[in-house]
């Protein structure tokens, strides 16, 4: 998770008229300029003291306010790059941007239908079943994560939704063997540590099923069942990723559940 997605993610997640989304509304409405400011210029900025901002970035999950600077101030360098659907540098000179994506999204779209293994599906849906509880450990958490949770809320299952690095490696802690884990590991999110995750889940007994658009990250992670949808490395991937989950969703509530 990118250091913009950590502070849309708290604010998203805050009360409006809490003193910490009013500071962290002024950091993002000035976020181009914190590269270039000391703590008592944000501090000052905010209408807050510099320790309420160093409390602020502890919370966000950072040592200090000389880290949280770095990772805004690199979001900020590379937004361009991370916040763009399709790359423009590969688009036709004869295509519009709007062309591009929907072509860029039928090819994604065709090639997903080809190469759905239902057998896997069978085999995930079948792990989510026998687990005591389940927990979707994801990138970011989309509409149709909230309807598979719901749905299995729904078959009498514990289901964790969590996408803040630290809160997953804490609710590692609470899993056992009885458990499953949906780990949604992307490759446009860079750093994940796929590897640390999965050999803690394991080493928690619980069981983990990997899905990502990169072979090598399924090759290294070493999950029980890895899925590996087909990717572009840019963030149209992550459509791929929620429709898969949509037909596995789909495909529980028809064997589980009608």
């Amino acid at each position: 998770m990118t250091g913009m997605e950590r502070l849309l993610s708290f604010y998203n997640s805050t009360a409006p008229e809490t003193m910490q989304a009013a500071i962290v509304r002024r950091i993002l409405s000035h976020v181009q300029q914190i590269g270039d400011m000391t703590i008592y210029d944000l501090s000052e900025l905010c209408y807050t003291s510099p320790a309420s901002i160093s409390r602020l970035v502890r919370k966000l999950g950072y040592k200090n306010f000389a880290y949280f600077q770095k990772d805004i101030s690199d979001c900020v360098e590379k937004y361009d790059r991370h916040n763009r659907l399709v790359s423009p540098e590969h688009k036709p000179e004869e295509k519009s941007m709007r062309e591009y994506f929907f072509q860029t999204l039928e090819g994604l779209y065709e090639s997903f239908k080809q190469s759905l293994d239902e057998e896997k599906i069978d085999e995930l849906i079948q792990m989510m079943h026998d687990a005591e509880k389940v927990a979707i450990y994801s990138y970011s958490v989309y509409l149709i994560e909230l309807f598979l949770q719901s749905d299995l809320f729904m078959d009498g299952k514990i289901c964790d939704v969590h996408q803040q690095e630290k809160d997953i490696f804490e609710h590692i802690k609470t899993l056992s063997e009885k458990d499953a884990v949906i780990l949604v590991a992307p490759a446009a999110e860079e750093g994940l540590p796929v590897e640390k995750l999965i050999r803690q889940i394991h080493a928690s007994k619980a069981k983990v099923c990997l899905i990502t658009e990169s072979r090598k990250t399924a090759k290294n992670g070493g999950a029980d069942l890895n899925i590996v949808l087909p990717g572009i490395h840019m963030a149209t991937d992550m459509f791929i990723i929620q429709l898969f989950l949509g037909v596995t969703d789909m495909v529980y509530r028809e064997k589980y559940m009608e």
